[in-house]
């Protein structure tokens, strides 16, 4: 009976996976060269949504860039790799992972902690400078939600206007600035909506 409940709880899942799969497909502007978007997902769409949002991203692109304040860069590549989704070109900068003596490489950095915002600045500029013109690649940043727990929302803004800004200038490059769907984050995502091309909540 348990292990019927566990299969049942997992074709939910999946069909709902699913079903948020075409909706954020149908949304999201995927065949645009260059673009930013502002992605609020409610909290019982997080677990599957980043991973479905990544499934569509990487399609018919060899490189990307992945900040991720939520998950440990290992845990997440794993993650992807168990998905399907290949690493080898995608970028990841971890501002998840509090050590600094962490081995980085090409495709690793780590920053330290969502508490270094100017470190993950650096970081993120460093990843977008050596990404190549018109490469048709994606960037993911997980999440606003992790930095406004960290830090002001003036200073969130101010960030988030210099990336977007920085982004602009590279050609080729779809991105994607995640946040929860929270009530309290309302005023910040109306704020920094206008640095975006589009805002979608699901």
């Amino acid at each position: 009976m348990e292990e019927k409940d566990k299969f049942d709880e997992l074709q939910d899942l999946l069909s709902v996976a699913s079903c948020f799969n075409r909706e954020l497909e149908e949304k999201l502007d995927l065949e645009r060269a260059q673009g930013i978007t502002l992605l609020g997902l409610k909290a019982e769409n997080a677990q599957y949504g980043i991973i479905e949002l990544i499934k569509l991203l990487s399609k018919g692109r060899n490189t990307g860039i992945y900040a991720s304040g939520t998950s440990p860069v290992e845990n997440l590549a794993a993650k992807f790799e168990q998905e399907g989704i290949a690493t080898e070109g995608i970028t990841f900068v971890d501002f998840a992972t509090r050590k600094d003596d962490e081995e980085e490489n090409d495709n690793l950095v780590y920053v330290g902690g969502p508490q270094e915002i100017m470190a993950l600045e650096i970081a993120i500029y460093k990843a977008i400078e050596n990404t190549p013109d018109n490469e048709n690649s994606f960037f993911v940043f997980d999440s606003i939600s992790i930095l406004l727990a960290y830090h002001g929302k003036q200073l969130v803004e101010k960030f988030f206007h210099a990336i977007t800004t920085e982004l602009r200038k590279k050609p080729g490059i779809n991105a994607v600035f995640i946040s929860m769907d929270d009530q309290a984050e309302k005023e910040v995502l109306t704020r920094i909506s206008q640095y975006c091309d589009e805002t979608i909540f699901l």
